[in-house]
């Protein structure tokens, strides 16, 4: 038998917001962005190039003038490791590494050291705790 529970919300009952940007058109702010596709095809630079911008205040690639406050990043990466991979391509991007964190979640268990990467189906609620604990982010 089948525990789960749901919820039913009418479209009509919902009040519209305004969306603000990051990146204005292409990166919502306080929202959740996936780099997905096949390994090696640019993501990891790509995003890391993103971090960089948006850590700094600099200009994204169609922006004329660059008229935003740089902001804190969580950065999640699931192909890359941290210390040869990806903190050397935000440093060479030029990010502020001070407001970039990176989160992992922690193994149930005896052993409270193991870590391991968070997954989107099952630790959503670990990436919501953070946010929340983490408001500028």
């Amino acid at each position: 038998m089948n525990d789960a529970t749901y919820t039913v919300t009418k479209m009509s009952s919902v009040t519209p917001k305004e969306l603000t940007w990051l990146w204005p058109g292409r990166i919502p702010k306080g929202k959740i962005t996936v780099f997905a596709g096949s390994p090696g095809v640019g993501k990891g630079l790509a995003t890391c190039s993103l971090v960089a911008i948006a850590t700094t205040g600099s200009e994204y690639p169609d922006e004329a003038i660059a008229e935003h406050e740089p902001c804190d990043v969580i950065m999640l990466s699931c192909e890359d490791d941290l210390e040869d991979t990806v903190v050397p391509r935000l440093m060479a991007a030029g990010a502020n590494l001070e407001k970039v964190i990176t989160i992992k979640a922690k193994v149930k268990g005896n052993d409270t050291k193991k870590i391991r990467d968070l997954s989107f189906d099952t630790d959503l609620e670990i990436l919501k705790n953070c946010l929340n604990d983490n408001p500028k982010l």
